[in-house]
Formats: C-alpha cells, structure tokens, sequence
C-alpha cells in the first residue's frame, strides 16, 4: 500500500487511501494503535538506522476508525 520513491518520499497508492480515509503515508505511525505505537516507532528507527528489514504486526486505523491486523513489511534494496 505504501512504498518509497526514488526521491524518498512515501508514496500511498489507492489501496492504502482507501484503506486510511486519504491520510499521507508519512503519517503511518498516527494510523497505528497506540498500544503498538511505541514498539512499531522503536523498531521502525532501528530498521532505518541499520537499513535492515522492518517487519511488524501491528493494529492499522482503517477509514471506518476500526483497527485490523497487519504485516508492516519494508526491505531495503539489496
């Protein structure tokens, strides 16, 4: 639903604007429950500063406020 761009931006296709109300991508983070909040930001700042594979599951606020389970996944390029 979100990748990033050359230029490193994210980008947030259709799905994931349906999926969210329209909300940026780069405002993932807020999307997520806060239960999950902490530990997704810890293990997306290690993921970046390592560019190692972030992976998580973690409770995603849909468009309806409902929260639904997912796999955050980004890899790096090889």
């Amino acid at each position: 639903m979100v990748w990033m761009r050359q230029d490193g931006q994210p980008h947030g296709n259709l799905a994931w604007r349906e999926y969210t109300g329209g909300h940026a991508p780069q405002d993932w983070l807020e999307l997520v429950h806060p239960e999950d909040q902490a530990a997704a930001r810890q293990q997306w700042q290690q993921s970046v500063q390592a560019q190692k594979t972030f992976e998580a599951q973690l409770r995603l606020r849909r468009h309806d406020e409902h929260y639904r389970w997912v796999l955050a996944l980004c890899r790096y390029p090889s």
